[in-house]
């Protein structure tokens, strides 16, 4: 047999395709794959990145991150206060830098991955890579990358913590141990998942060396490194106190940071409904976890039971506990909350090929151990030995290749459905409704995407637009009622009542169709009440004296030339100085006495219809019942809205 052959010699098939971990060759091989694992999700993410604000949660964030303003329970003070850094970058609009938290702390999250599989797998730092650009171009994490959510800082601290545990498994160093809890704390004061993964997070380093954790100084220190972090919630009240957050009470802070007002929800439904919710989020992820990288991932696990056993539990427990809220609290299935179970996919994935990988030496060595047997001399083994070495070198390039074609294809694959960069239409919509509306204006909208043009108004316009929201029919009316004259105003349809029977409207920017939620989205500015009544009145002034009687009327036309005028009701008010004695019925359409309600006389056995180009006449008697100077005054209601006649002067002596 031929020394040159022996795999476990200091010329195995290893070095044929790796140089040496301690040269300096390899140092900068392990800095360019770390640097690789940031630039390329980075540069991705952002390619595909919506530069813009777009409505749901994410255009409230964009609101009230700027300002540290409070947002949705439970808080993220964690991404608020490190968003809030991301709003000082040189370029783009509010809404750009602010979408660019989640590209960067997605690409963050690829690189701590990487270093994370490294470590365990003895610094196979190629298969680290290809593994986890593989699961970061899933669609349910490479969806949260291209908007502003926590759900990337999220995955990056989870995995920040499974590293500085791996350190510290490796050290020993209780510096990593405190990280490790630091962190754990700091994941609490981002979002809830991190409750959920707690109880396994802070018990693995008991698992796995209980004597270097339980030491009196060390559970002190690790339980105020655990808690220290909440103290970020204090940013809540103090900013409501401030004016940005109603969270004023001791009461109210305990609700919103748990999440009080959502916890009916959470609860074990029927086995029925835990069904399909698992064939839900299963067909989420269907697609991208083909039968390949199943069949990967199987042989990733086997390996980790084998070889790793500790991070195979870990791994596990993670995993069963990030399905909680899964299963017993959302209604519907949620990518985000898979972001988390993909990304602690990736350490039996990448077992999974660096087994392959092994498995192939395997071979090459009974298969060398074979050959080797048939050669006798020195100069015919030297040149097997240089066949043998190309044709392994051919064989690992191969293997190095297809691998690489796994996220390859996973990206291109999901690359359109994934790519938001024109994913404007909402955006682009209200930039134009916003730019068309005049100063000193007052926009009137139910539409859900409505938090754009709150956005826009506050952080791209330096226009005086108030946005009035929810407005029912009867305040709507009002407010229009009380303002036109007063202010530009605007309102969008959707949701609303029409309002063209009463106003005349212009359209401004143009219409679409918001298919989320599937809102024909039209705006339209109320320049003054149509003429849907014409009103005239007998007299303008009423001169009587004490205890005279005299007759008035109004006359109510129909100018329309092709519309029924229907009258709902008719109002009179008269001043205490008059009393109503009847009515005129030599002139008055109308022959009926009214009722009265609140100082009011009322004809309401309507509906009186006038028809078009006609009139109608009602006419009144009245006495002076006390000197004094007043008026009479009139109105109608049609189509819910009123009308006023002019109001009649009155003099009695």
């Amino acid at each position: 047999m031929l020394n040159s052959f022996e795999i476990n010699n200091s010329q195995n098939i290893q070095l044929l395709i790796r140089d040496n971990k301690n040269t300096k060759l390899f140092k900068i091989y392990k800095f360019i794959i770390y640097v690789l694992s940031f630039i390329i999700p980075f540069v991705i993410f952002l390619k595909t990145m919506n530069p813009s604000s777009f409505g749901y949660d994410t255009t409230w964030f964009h609101i009230q991150v700027p300002e540290l303003a409070v947002g949705q329970t439970t808080g993220f003070p964690l991404a608020f206060l490190l968003g809030k850094l991301f709003t000082f970058l040189p370029f783009g609009t509010m809404a750009y830098r602010l979408n660019m938290f989640s590209v960067f702390w997605g690409a963050a999250t690829v690189m701590v991955f990487v270093m994370i599989v490294s470590n365990l797998l003895k610094k196979e730092y190629y298969i680290a890579l290809v593994s986890t650009l593989f699961f970061s171009f899933f669609k349910v994490f490479w969806v949260q990358t291209n908007r502003f959510e926590v759900y990337t800082l999220h995955s990056f601290l989870t995995g920040l913590i499974i590293l500085f545990g791996i350190y510290w498994m490796q050290s020993k160093k209780d510096k990593f141990l405190y990280l490790y809890y630091l962190f754990i704390g700091l994941s609490f004061t981002n979002h809830p998942l991190s409750v959920f993964l707690a109880p396994a997070l802070i018990l693995f380093p008991v698992f796995i060396d209980w004597r270097a954790v339980f030491k009196v100084k060390k559970i002190f220190t690790i339980i105020a490194l655990i808690i220290a972090p909440l103290l970020l919630y204090l940013y809540i009240p103090i900013r409501s106190f401030q004016g940005y957050g109603d969270i004023t009470t001791w009461h109210k802070f305990f609700d919103y940071i748990t999440g009080s007002k959502w916890k009916q929800q959470f609860g074990f439904r029927n086995f029925i409904f835990f069904k399909k919710q698992a064939y839900n989020y299963y067909m989420l992820v269907k697609n991208d976890f083909g039968i390949a990288a199943s069949l990967i991932s199987l042989i990733g696990i086997i390996a980790l039971i084998i070889k790793n056993r500790k991070y195979f539990f870990l791994i596990f427990a993670l995993v069963a506990l990030n399905l909680i809220p899964v299963f017993l609290y959302e209604n519907k299935p949620n990518d985000f909350y898979l972001i988390s179970v993909i990304t602690f996919l990736i350490i039996p994935f990448a077992y999974g090929l660096n087994y392959i990988k092994e498995g192939i030496i395997f071979i090459f060595k009974k298969i060398l151990n074979k050959i080797s047997l048939k050669f006798n001399s020195q100069s015919k083994s030297s040149s097997f030995y240089i066949d043998h070495k190309r044709i392994c070198i051919v064989f690992f390039v191969c293997f190095y290749i297809l691998v690489t074609f796994l996220p390859v294809y996973l990206c291109v694959a999901n690359f359109p459905a994934e790519d938001k960069s024109h994913d404007t239409q909402i955006y682009d919509y209200w930039k134009t409704i916003i730019t068309e509306m005049k100063d000193n204006s007052v926009l009137i909208t139910s539409s859900k995407s409505s938090s754009v043009a709150f956005y826009l108004t506050k952080y791209e316009f330096n226009k005086n637009i108030e946005i009035k929201i929810g407005l029912n029919e009867k305040k709507l009316k009002k407010f229009v009622s009380e303002n036109l004259g007063k202010k530009n105003i605007y309102f969008n349809q959707v949701y609303l009542p029409l309002l063209n029977p009463y106003y005349e409207l212009k359209q401004i920017g143009y219409e679409t169709y918001w298919k989320d939620y599937k809102e024909p989205l039209i705006t339209w500015e109320i320049l003054e009440y149509k003429k849907i009544v014409d009103f005239k009145s007998s007299d303008n002034a009423l001169d009587l004296k004490f205890g005279e009687e005299k007759s008035f009327s109004y006359t109510i036309k129909n100018p329309s030339s092709s519309d029924l005028l229907n009258i709902d009701s008719i109002e009179l008010k008269l001043p205490k100085i008059l009393k109503l004695t009847g009515m005129d019925e030599s002139q008055s359409d109308i022959k009926d006495m009214p009722g009265k309600a609140m100082g009011m006389y009322m004809w309401t056995n309507g509906p009186y219809i006038v028809e078009p180009g006609k009139e109608l006449v009602i006419a009144f008697k009245v006495q002076a019942v006390a000197p004094g100077e007043d008026s009479i005054e009139f109105r109608i209601t049609t189509m819910k809205i009123y009308e006023a006649g002019p109001d009649i002067s009155v003099n009695v002596k």
